[in-house]
């Protein structure tokens, strides 16, 4: 693609973020909502209710087993 020599570029059109405030509660649904990189600032109070909450999810995930249900209609005569 040709650019003109003279052709500048006006206006960036990147997405600002704004910033998130790091959480101080111990929240493990909350927890796992937060970026990554504000779990450098956690206290040991809030990895564990992280791990706990992950522990917790991946066991509930596990013992959802799939039913079924039939339902059998006969006509009376």
């Amino acid at each position: 693609m040709a650019v003109a020599v003279d052709a500048r570029i006006i206006k960036r059109t990147v997405g600002v973020r704004k910033p998130v405030d790091v959480y101080n509660g111990t929240n493990g649904e909350e927890l796992v909502q937060q970026p990554r990189h504000h779990r450098r600032h956690w206290t040991d109070r809030q990895w564990l209710a992280f791990e706990e909450y992950r522990r917790i999810e991946s066991e509930l995930s596990r013992d959802d087993k799939p039913s079924a249900a039939v339902w059998v209609v006969k006509p009376h005569k």
